[in-house]
């Protein structure tokens, strides 16, 4: 799936599969995440200001879904949110 952040001073193409999520800026890949949880990974909002991802991790009963906030600029896990 492609998501795209256009700023003015932060461009960025978001790339993810079911795990990881890939960003890539005007030099190539800015930063990446192999393994943001085990399965069903989506990106639920992506702006300057952070994105937010959601994904299930295989240690948690039924359909939850775990939710995590990265820096934009540097793909920092902020903190679950």
């Amino acid at each position: 799936m492609l998501y795209l952040i256009i700023e003015r001073f932060l461009p960025l193409v978001l790339l993810r599969d079911f795990q990881r999520l890939v960003a890539y800026g005007l030099e190539g890949i800015a930063w990446r995440h192999d393994r943001l949880g085990d399965d069903d990974l989506e990106v639920t909002s992506a702006s300057i200001d952070g994105v937010r991802v959601q994904s299930r991790l295989a240690t948690d009963p039924g359909d939850v879904r775990r939710t995590f906030e990265l820096d934009a600029a540097t793909g920092t896990l902020r903190s679950p949110a």
